[in-house]
């Protein structure tokens, strides 16, 4: 399981565990004997994305609602926690790119399924600012990706796949709706993508054989997209952000 996000400007160790500290004190969060060996614990561990130790992914599940409250805390954070984000405007190339992350040493036995959980998606007003014909071109080119790969692509809390019918009319009459906006964060959708138990080898180097191709093309031909592996072309894995 990995997410990938941009990468900020880095905070060094002492000052990333004050900050935390301090996302919990301005929401009046008293921190916990749990909470403060966590803190300590930052001012001593590298920050390697993905590499967070089950204390600090337990930390950060239990106080993601503070954390957030400071973005750029917050995005380093989920950074250490789930990796780099990507970034894409074909989600079928975004999946791809998570995939190849995400899923070394898994079983070649089981069933593959991708769950793509929304970030800040579940409830109407959450699309409040968020642009109406980018959110109905999302649903329309990806609204039936579940149903169209029988559920191998699933998607979580979120609404954007019944953006029209379920959000739309619940938000389009309301002061704040900002529909017709066209920044960059009214056009981007957060996702963490989530790869269960994919029957594949992700360890590909040039010149060996790549196994990701045949599921990937697998996975999205069904639903009428289409995607390539890409291990010919050397990329830097930038920080799905669609």
């Amino acid at each position: 399981t990995t997410l990938c996000f941009d990468k900020p400007k880095k905070s060094t160790s002492k000052d990333f565990a004050e900050r935390t500290r301090s996302a919990l004190e301005n929401e009046g969060v008293s921190p916990t004997d749990d909470d403060v060996l966590v803190i300590q614990a930052l001012t001593k561990v590298a920050r390697k994305p993905g590499s967070a130790a089950d204390e600090f992914r337990e930390f950060f599940e239990r106080r993601a609602e503070q954390l957030e409250t400071d973005v750029s805390l917050f995005v380093e954070w989920e950074e250490f926690v789930h990796g780099r984000r990507v970034e894409c405007t074909d989600l079928s190339q975004g999946i791809f790119k998570c995939l190849h992350r995400s899923v070394r040493g898994l079983s070649p036995h089981e069933p593959a399924y991708v769950v793509l959980e929304g970030k800040q998606q579940s409830k109407p007003n959450s699309f409040i600012e968020m642009s109406q014909r980018a959110c109905e071109y999302f649903e329309r080119a990806y609204g039936a990706l579940e149903a169209k790969t029988k559920k191998k692509i699933q998607f979580s809390r979120t609404l954007i796949c019944n953006y029209s019918s379920d959000v739309l009319p619940k938000i389009k009459d309301k002061p704040k709706f900002k529909g017709s906006s066209k920044t960059g964060r009214a056009t981007t959708l957060n996702f963490l993508v989530l790869g269960r138990h994919l029957p594949i080898e992700w360890i590909c180097r040039r010149g060996m054989r790549c196994k990701r191709s045949e599921l990937l093309m697998r996975l999205f031909q069904s639903a009428g997209q289409t995607g390539r592996c890409g291990c010919e072309r050397s990329r830097r894995q930038s920080p799905v952000r669609f």
